[in-house]
């Protein structure tokens, strides 16, 4: 352990698609270079509806970040194709394509610093039966880890 303080930067929901705000990444992006952080966060939602040029105008967006520092970052519900499997009925392992092709291949990533390991955890697992509700439109992807995640957690961390 290094002793240093470690300076993290945590962004989340930057929703490369309509509407994106290029002059919050912009902010963000003087933040970053301005206050020497050691590591950016993203914790998902990079695209709004999971579809190809939105996350290519993500994958743009964090090699900018890249370029200042290390990042970590993590798939969110929008990030999602829960098309591929509504109400975990169909593709359940293919939600997650368009990230793994266009992102980076990790849902759950890991990374190491001196003084600091930061774990990644996908909880975005798709449009679940707790989902369902009388109302269609209250269906969502809804968040949630396993005990298998945690426990692979704890095992990164050690």
């Amino acid at each position: 352990m290094s002793g240093q303080p470690v300076r993290l930067l945590h962004l989340s929901d930057i929703h490369c698609g309509y509407p994106f705000v290029e002059r919050h990444v912009d902010a963000a992006e003087r933040v970053a270079a301005s206050q020497n952080v050691d590591a950016i966060i993203v914790s998902g939602d990079m695209s709004q509806r999971a579809r190809r040029h939105e996350f290519r105008a993500a994958r743009r967006v964090l090699d900018r970040f890249a370029a200042i520092a290390p990042i970590i970052v993590v798939p969110g519900n929008h990030d999602t194709e829960w098309w591929q499997a509504p109400f975990g009925v169909g593709r359940r392992l293919h939600i997650h394509d368009r990230w793994r092709a266009l992102i980076q291949p990790e849902t759950e990533p890991t990374l190491r610093l001196p003084g600091v390991s930061l774990v990644g955890l996908n909880s975005s697992a798709g449009m679940l039966p707790q989902a369902l509700t009388w109302y269609p439109r209250h269906w969502r992807v809804k968040g949630g880890l396993t005990a298998a995640q945690l426990e692979d957690a704890r095992l990164r961390l050690l």
